[in-house]
């Protein structure tokens, strides 16, 4: 009994010792496990970010502008506005040192009317020659409805409104919000402004009288492109639907703005418009040589009323859009790691060469050009 109690040992220290290493080792290598498989998440997680990005990009922005202009394309002729309109579906935004914005829209052809009085701002309700249509059936009726969106066009300004009640069929007017829109001229911000809208016409759409016999489309959309500065120094590409007015676009405080994010982590968006022109001109563009800036086309009255001629006249053969995102995939960088980015030259942005702030942040840049299908034939 006594040799058999005398057999029965302990661990030793050193056991012991081997025993805690050999666990430390394999938790150390759980967690470097781990911590790999949380970063290749991460990684994968941004690049499809990256991803639906560049798809809502394509879906919600190209699409549209190779829909743009529609009705008015054929309807903005010299017998129906008079002189050159304002507005003619699509409406560049430029900025230099900002990325730019862009507004299009396109027309409804079930619902094309006439003012048959005089329509101004804040006006509750609005006079037309008809607002009837004949539906599939062979049936009267009304050609707008409740929440619909339409647009007034004169020479000197454009007026978007929005329906407040559906009207019974055989009325000759609309019950519309007091609020516009939106109207040529609103923009006024701290990156975004209307300066050559207002050169070009003249006045602002809200402080003209439209008159009797001006043109008034249904809209099937009217978007509006802009990029937001959040607080953080992030910028977001949203679509706007619905200003609410002037004061909340792109305001630091919510409001009604219908304002929908569609691209996050933006570092800039730069938009090029090639003319028809032989040789062609590129509007808010660098040279060829890429060495020299073009100014400002908003900068200068002169060269700011050529460049929005170039839209109104539809003498636009193809739009370039250039977008670099910026993702956190790359989670292990310092920013004292030695890589460097080097801004590609967009749009008109500054081309002297320009380091991208690397931290955790990767880029990606893309590149789209879109033919408006609607700017194909200058009247």
């Amino acid at each position: 009994m006594k040799n058999i109690l005398k057999n029965n040992k302990g661990l030793t220290l050193v056991e012991l010792m081997i025993s805690l290493t050999m666990m430390l080792v394999i938790v150390a290598t759980m967690f470097a496990l781990i911590i790999t498989t949380q970063r290749t998440q991460l990684t994968e997680e941004k690049k499809l970010d990256t991803t639906q990005s560049s798809r809502a990009i394509e879906q919600f922005l190209t699409e549209n502008i190779r829909s743009a202009g529609a009705i008015y394309t054929l309807l903005n002729t010299p017998s129906m506005l008079g002189d050159t309109p304002p507005f003619n579906g699509i409406y560049p935004l430029n900025n230099t040192n900002f990325p730019d914005g862009i507004i299009i829209s396109a027309g409804d052809p079930t619902a094309m009317t006439k003012l048959t009085g005089v329509f101004k701002n804040s006006d509750t309700t609005i006079k037309l020659e008809t607002i009837d249509r004949i539906d599939e059936n062979g049936a009267t009726v009304s050609a707008w409805k409740k929440d619909d969106i339409g647009i007034v066009i004169d020479t000197e300004g454009y007026y978007v409104f929005k329906v407040t009640t559906t009207p019974a069929v055989g009325s000759a007017q609309l019950t519309i919000r007091s609020i516009p829109v939106y109207y040529s001229g609103l923009l006024n911000t701290a990156n975004y402004n209307d300066q050559c809208d207002e050169l070009h016409s003249g006045t602002k759409g809200n402080t003209i009288e439209y008159q009797t016999g001006r043109p008034v489309f249904k809209l099937r959309y009217f978007y509006m492109f802009l990029v937001k500065l959040e607080k953080d120094g992030r910028k977001i590409l949203t679509m706007t639907t619905d200003c609410e007015g002037v004061a909340d676009l792109i305001n630091t405080t919510p409001t009604a703005t219908r304002m929908v994010p569609i691209t996050p982590n933006l570092e800039d968006f730069q938009i090029e418009y090639f003319t028809k022109d032989n040789p062609v001109e590129i509007w808010a563009s660098h040279s060829k040589d890429a060495t020299t800036v073009y100014p400002d086309p908003c900068a200068d009255s002169a060269m700011c009323q050529n460049f929005i001629d170039q839209i109104i006249l539809k003498n636009i053969s193809s739009i370039r859009i250039n977008a670099l995102l910026k993702t956190e995939e790359e989670t292990n960088k310092r920013r004292d790691s030695g890589i460097q980015y080097l801004k590609p030259i967009m749009g008109d942005a500054n081309s002297s060469p320009t380091l991208l702030p690397v931290s955790r942040f990767h880029y990606v840049y893309m590149k789209y050009e879109v033919v408006p299908r609607n700017f194909n034939i200058i009247y």
